[in-house]
């Protein structure tokens, strides 16, 4: 349980995944009220992250088995996936640059391996988790780097695009690590396109996202189609 809610290097996606395995295990031995106890914690831990919102909506007043593979169904992200790596039909984007960890982005940059030439991840300080989804993309064979924050500039001169997650995300606000808003700035100062992929179960009505509280190491992200694109 303490692995789950201390984890600050996975994404949303992956992090309520983990939950839900734990959930169950918690059922199966008819520890109810301690997985109630985790839910709220959890929800606690992440007030700004519309998977673990949409999760405790649903299962804190029927946790049981059918409502946790119910949920589970909702986490299939395929459909987005196929959307966001439409991306790379167009032959003038074949390098990206990624930030922190996103399993939206792992999967796209997966599926869409054979229109990717080189992969530049940043390594998104405090946590670093970049070099994360680093290493999965290079075990998955895709021509990946790690390289610093500071790095960012310079590198965006030999990139194609930018590909960011997000934690929550609505018509024009989106919440993601602190350091998004710096990127998404310096990028379109070089020109260089920003995409945003998400997924329906991250799409929360505009007057709910501004009132989650955002802490840590979140930030919120004003956009419009001028600065980047938000791709679900």
């Amino acid at each position: 349980m303490n692995d789950i809610l201390s984890d600050r290097t996975s994404g949303s996606i992956e992090i309520v995944r983990k939950s839900l395995s734990f959930l169950e295990l918690l059922i199966l031995y008819n520890r109810l009220e301690e997985a109630q106890s985790f839910l709220t914690r959890l929800r606690d831990t992440f007030p700004s992250m519309a998977v673990v919102i949409n999760l405790y909506r649903e299962l804190h007043s029927s946790m049981d088995l059918a409502s946790i593979r119910q949920f589970e169904q909702k986490l299939d992200v395929s459909k987005s996936v196929v959307h966001a790596s439409a991306i790379f039909d167009n032959p003038s984007i074949a390098s990206v640059m990624t930030f922190s960890n996103s399993s939206m982005i792992e999967w796209t940059l997966k599926h869409s391996h054979d229109n990717v030439e080189r992969v530049v991840c940043i390594e998104s300080l405090p946590g670093g988790e970049g070099e994360i989804l680093c290493e999965r993309l290079c075990s998955n064979k895709l021509d990946a780097r790690l390289i610093e924050d500071n790095e960012v500039e310079t590198e965006l001169n030999e990139i194609d695009c930018v590909l960011i997650g997000c934690d929550a995300f609505c018509e024009d606000m989106l919440i993601n690590k602190i350091g998004t808003n710096k990127l998404v700035d310096t990028a379109q100062k070089k020109g260089k396109p920003v995409y945003c992929l998400a997924s329906e179960i991250k799409r929360l009505p505009a007057d709910e996202l501004r009132k989650l509280p955002v802490k840590d190491i979140f930030e919120r992200v004003n956009y419009s189609d001028n600065t980047l694109r938000v791709i679900w």
